[in-house]
């Protein structure tokens, strides 16, 4: 009877110990973040990423998170509105077209490696391309985007002061959508 106990109690202890270690992997690797952004708290579900590329200019990129429902190569633009869009322009820390695994931090005009920016077509609420118009939306004046990059996948946590006093902040991780270079 007394083995069967500490068996019993052996086997407790175990399960404990394994499940407390599974838990803790799930909570490092970040899985269960959705794909998107908060902004006076409305969550928007970011269905596209994408990298606009610049051959020159005052910055090297621009990364843009979407609830477009695609990307149409021909137009060059999102497609299926209306959708909201944050836009950041950003200066890699490496050359290429493609942005760099770092903590970008916000500047007013992004001419530093390492920075980001926005103007004044930084965050779109519920934008539409027939009409070419959205609702009344903020710009982005401070904050930091963390990028890192593992082979062809991106993940990218962000959080952003807006000139309205609030914020936006985000998380993705996939693949890139689209490039575009003009």
């Amino acid at each position: 009877m007394k083995s069967n106990l500490l068996l019993i109690g052996l086997f407790a202890v175990g399960s404990l110990f394994l499940n407390g270690c599974n838990q803790d992997d799930d909570d490092d690797d970040n899985n269960d973040a959705p794909n998107g952004f908060t902004y006076d708290g409305t969550f928007y579900d970011a269905e596209l990423f994408g990298i606009y590329t610049f051959q020159q200019g005052t910055y090297d990129l621009r990364i843009e998170l979407s609830t477009a429902a695609g990307w149409n190569s021909t137009a060059q633009q999102v497609t299926g509105g209306p959708f909201t869009m944050l836009r950041l322009n950003a200066i890699t820390y490496q050359d290429g077209n493609t942005p760099g695994a770092g903590t970008y931090t916000f500047s007013q005009s992004a001419t530093t490696p390492g920075t980001i920016s926005a103007d004044t077509e930084s965050f779109w609420l519920n934008f539409d391309y027939s009409t070419l118009t959205s609702d009344p939306s903020p710009n982005v004046v401070g904050g930091s985007l963390e990028i890192s990059v593992d082979g062809s996948e991106y993940i990218l946590d962000y959080t952003l002061t807006m000139s309205d006093g609030k914020t936006i902040t985000g998380h993705y991780k996939g693949e890139r959508d689209y490039l575009y270079m003009t």
